[in-house]
């Protein structure tokens, strides 16, 4: 196909229903159970899958994930929709799990990490203490804008606007209009602002 994608597939299924699918070049695989790519959907160039140990990936139809996109799952699963468009240089740690919608829209350079470190043992380096994950879930038909970080526990309802360089944790109410750091919610979407 081409020869410059690099697979590396150590102990991993990666299941692509092929009709349409389009691969650009540097992708790396790496390890995972479970990898699966909708059809017609487009995987830029230098994007990078890494799934080892018990994580799984699966992508649907019609997505864009686009030049520089990582996304990482050692142990959660990353879900993404049909229609979703994962613009450059995006970031996804998925270990306590990340399910994005259909129909959405994240802008580049937007980092989306579905996990935490432990902090308070004081006898022990912060990276001896392992780590805590809830989860971040996304609903159908949301746009994040520009470098938006999204932390582990959010919930950001069907229809929201994130503006750009925003910090969501917690729940964003569906159709809302967020911004900040932390977002916050400043009008619903329909409504006229003041």
């Amino acid at each position: 196909m081409f020869p410059q994608i690099r697979l590396f597939l150590s102990a991993t299924r990666f299941a692509m229903r092929q009709r349409g699918l389009r691969i650009g070049t540097g992708l790396v695989i790496k390890g995972g159970k479970w990898m699966r790519s909708g059809p017609r959907s487009v995987i830029g160039n230098h994007v990078e899958f890494h799934a080892n140990g018990k994580g799984t990936l699966n992508i649907g139809s019609d997505a864009r994930v686009l030049t520089g996109v990582v996304i990482r799952c050692f142990k959660g699963k990353v879900e993404i929709g049909d229609h979703v468009s994962l613009n450059p240089y995006c970031v996804i740690y998925g270990d306590g799990g990340v399910t994005i919608g259909n129909e959405v829209r994240i802008a580049t350079h937007t980092v989306i990490v579905a996990q935490n470190h432990n902090i308070d043992d004081l006898s022990q380096p912060i990276r001896m203490q392992g780590n805590r994950a809830r989860g971040i879930r996304i609903g159908n038909d949301v746009w994040i804008g520009a470098n938006v970080t999204v932390l582990d526990g959010a919930d950001i309802g069907d229809g929201c606007v994130i503006g750009a360089g925003s910090v969501v944790r917690g729940t964003i109410p569906p159709f809302s209009i967020a911004v900040g750091t932390p977002a916050r919610v400043i009008r619903k979407r329909g409504e006229k602002p003041q």
